[in-house]
């Protein structure tokens, strides 16, 4: 894919409006996620880092901010759910599950919330 053709448009309009914030996001599957990050020249390491916290933000992009997000991520469950007599063990790995959910909430939300103020 030419990513000329994606940078184009959205520069133009960047130019016209340029007190304006553009912000783009991508969601993709696993198999999808390096190949688009590739096209953006993202490192091997980057992408790693990436896929481990499921979204990447895109600066080199005609976007001010372009995010690339896995879609696995929008699927996780973050409700904090234990049995009443669950153990300490337990009870522990439901608050991680539940804090997983949260940090790619919170790490998009802090930057989108950058642009947007």
């Amino acid at each position: 894919m030419n990513t000329g053709s994606l940078l184009r448009p959205c520069s133009e309009i960047k130019e016209s409006f340029p007190d304006v914030n553009f912000i783009g996001i991508r969601i993709t599957d696993r198999r999808e996620f390096g190949s688009f990050l590739r096209m953006f020249h993202a490192t091997e390491d980057e992408i790693k880092k990436a896929r481990k916290n499921a979204s990447f933000s895109i600066k080199n992009s005609g976007y001010d901010s372009y995010f690339a997000i896995l879609d696995s991520s929008l699927a996780v469950d973050d409700e904090f759910e234990v049995k009443e007599d669950a153990t300490k063990t337990q009870i522990k790995a439901a608050f991680m599950k539940s804090l997983k959910a949260k940090k790619l909430n919170k790490k998009v939300l802090s930057e989108f919330v950058e642009l947007v103020a």
